[in-house]
């Protein structure tokens, strides 16, 4: 193929992707953390067969993908699980829509027989060390940022 046409096809490509954005704009959602309040509720749901599985095989969830599970739940209005299903269902759409931010954090000591984690090749000496986690995430427009840096000098003994 010609030289001419390869960089009219790179320009072209460019072109379209610069000049049509709005269709190839993503849905971003933030995920629900394993360690959420909510999550026990939702997994109770899904495992009455009340809730669909929104994800099957993975976790953790995206709280759009657990909206749309709870929205297409099957409950009759004095079922014993409507009022749940509608309380996590406004609790989980508090959260979505608006631009936020949250902060949080967690520290302690962590206690170990062996200093690797590798259960098939334990070493190192029992002790205990501070294990400190920050818990950052923000949410603007369609753009989803988080992160959870963790100090655990356990691992780099």
């Amino acid at each position: 193929m010609p030289a001419i046409f390869r960089a009219g096809w790179r320009d072209g490509l460019t072109a379209l992707l610069l000049l049509a954005p709005t269709p190839l704009a993503a849905q971003a959602s933030a995920y629900l953390p394993l360690d959420d309040p909510r999550l026990p509720a939702l997994e109770y749901l899904i495992t009455r067969g009340t809730v669909p599985d929104p994800s099957p095989m993975v976790r953790p969830f995206r709280i759009g993908d657990a909206l749309d599970a709870l929205a297409r739940a099957d409950t009759a209005p004095h079922s014993r699980d409507a009022a749940l299903v509608r309380s996590l269902h406004d609790a989980l759409t508090d959260s979505i829509g608006v631009d936020r931010w949250r902060a949080g954090g967690r520290a302690g000591f962590q206690s170990y027989t062996h200093a690797r984690r590798d259960p098939l090749h334990p070493a190192g000496a029992a002790g205990a060390r501070i294990y400190a986690q920050a818990d950052l995430s923000a949410v603007f427009g369609p753009i989803v940022a988080v992160t959870r840096p963790t100090v655990e000098p356990r691992l780099i003994r």
